[in-house]
């Protein structure tokens, strides 16, 4: 086999003033860019498969050390020798890169045995999948303006938090704006005290607040185990692999799968059913990232009804994402165009390309 592997790595522009969580509040900044990494894998005829990984720096990951890693295994996916039964041999830690080849390789497979990504993974297909929408940190007021420039009403709210003092008027303010609206919080292990958390938790609960992502930084999960939950809890940045499950059960309710954390849709069905197995709720969750990256992570969020919340709205919140992205009605999205990715038929068009979309 002759494969060309080609590696690259395009801009998205963030819509507005940009997106800020707990670690760009700290900073005093907001991320104005979503800058993930794309591979693209061309087999002999010409089928070429694409996938897209987002390196984030709490996990220790940036381009070029996602590029390095994907690069280790150039000749090997060269020569065909690389498969998505055994990618993880190739590269066993959990990974962007390893997401990103992995997604290329279902995309190119679908080419070549000229069958849809929901055949391959004998998935039902969906009419549309309802996401959360996503505030990002901000002033309590301008939080309800982020929500009210969606122009639409939203099933399911997703707020980030700073983890101080504001984060109750922020609730308050955002379940004023929209009281039949659910909420997650999204902490980003900002809380730094139980007695902290235990206030913020007595407000959540008259103000709408259904599931808490990660409220402690992972090295103090223990303190979970101290208290009642009264509003379920959700592993982030404590779950990466199927790995971590056995030693999250206890401490949290749910958990977070994201394909850039479990190095791929491959790996993210296995960590579904196991997850399912331990008797925890599912929240599928992706990275600010465009619509290639969103195309696995809807497929594995259609696995079933018992995935309590899904994650995918970053078409949403970009001012550009890329020819074929994910088009939204209200808070849904119909599944991903087979000319993005997971069609069976070779799409023609430059392998990169952005449109300036409207603001909705």
């Amino acid at each position: 086999m002759g494969y060309k592997l080609h590696i690259q790595t395009p801009e998205f522009a963030i819509a507005g003033a940009g997106f800020v969580t707990a670690t760009e509040a700290a900073a005093g900044k907001a991320r104005t860019l979503a800058k993930p990494l794309e591979v693209m894998i061309t087999d002999e005829k010409g089928n070429t498969g694409h996938g897209e990984c987002m390196p984030h720096p709490h996990f220790h990951h940036d381009i070029g050390s996602t590029s390095a890693e994907i690069e280790s295994v150039r000749h090997e996916i060269m020569s065909g020798t690389v498969t998505r039964e055994n990618l993880n041999n190739y590269l066993p830690k959990a990974s962007p890169a390893r997401n990103a080849i992995d997604a290329a390789l279902w995309d190119l497979e679908c080419k070549q045995k000229k069958q849809s990504i929901w055949q391959l993974t004998s998935t039902s297909k969906p009419e549309k999948l309802r996401t959360v929408y996503t505030l990002s940190v901000a002033k309590p007021e301008d939080m309800v303006k982020q929500l009210q420039s969606f122009g639409s009403p939203v099933s399911t709210i997703k707020m980030k938090l700073a983890g101080n003092e504001e984060d109750i008027a922020r609730i308050q303010a955002v379940h004023a704006a929209a009281p039949d609206s659910r909420i997650i919080v999204d902490a980003n292990a900002g809380f730094k005290s139980i007695v902290d958390y235990r206030r913020f938790e007595d407000a959540a609960l008259t103000n709408g607040v259904s599931m808490v992502e990660q409220p402690f930084a992972p090295e103090h999960d223990e303190w979970l185990t101290q208290f009642e939950h009264r509003i379920p809890v959700f592993a982030d940045e404590s779950m990466q692999t199927r790995e971590d499950l056995p030693r999250l059960k206890g401490k949290f309710e749910g958990v977070n799968i994201k394909l850039d954390k479990t190095g791929g849709l491959t790996e993210a069905l296995k960590t579904l059913d196991d997850a399912k197995a331990h008797g925890m709720k599912i929240m599928v969750g992706t990275m600010l990232a465009s619509s290639l990256s969103m195309a696995p992570a809807y497929v594995l969020a259609s696995r079933g009804e018992e995935v309590y919340a899904v994650d995918i709205d970053s078409p949403l919140l970009l001012a550009q994402d890329r020819r074929f992205g994910l088009k939204p009605e209200g808070d849904c999205f119909a599944p991903p165009s087979p000319q993005l990715w997971g069609g069976e038929t070779q799409v023609r068009y430059p392998a990169y390309q952005t449109e300036v979309l409207p603001r909705w």
